[in-house]
């Protein structure tokens, strides 16, 4: 094979491992919340989120304080983005949830329009 066949095929691969690049992130940020879905199916309570650390803390908090509407619940969130999402979730403002990263946006804008359908509300 000639050495413009394999510099060809190299470029090539590496190109289409830096376009795989933007999916990993949401691949981890996807499977993070399936193994937190996993430990809790049901509703979360305000004890099964103390045994959690970190984001999967953060989300149970999220999770319990949409279920309560109990925007202070989302006071208790260290991770800014995920409090300001637990808010837009309660307030139905999607304006909240425009500065978030793109997977937590798109899950945010849903939410907000579920609750809207659920409540009757345009």
């Amino acid at each position: 094979m000639t050495k413009k066949f394999h510099k060809t095929t190299i470029i090539i691969i590496f190109l289409f491992a830096v376009a795989l690049v933007p999916f990993t992130k949401t691949l981890i940020e996807r499977r993070m919340a399936e193994a937190y879905y996993e430990k809790y199916p049901g509703h979360p309570t305000l004890s099964d989120c103390e045994n959690l650390t970190d984001v999967d803390k953060d989300l149970c908090l999220s999770d319990v304080a949409e279920i309560a509407n109990d925007i202070n619940q989302c006071n208790k969130i260290n991770d800014k983005a995920i409090q300001n999402f637990c808010i837009a979730k309660i307030t139905l403002n999607p304006a909240m949830c425009q500065d978030l990263s793109t997977e937590l946006k798109a899950n945010c804008l849903e939410s907000i329009a579920m609750k809207k359908e659920w409540l009757g509300i345009s």
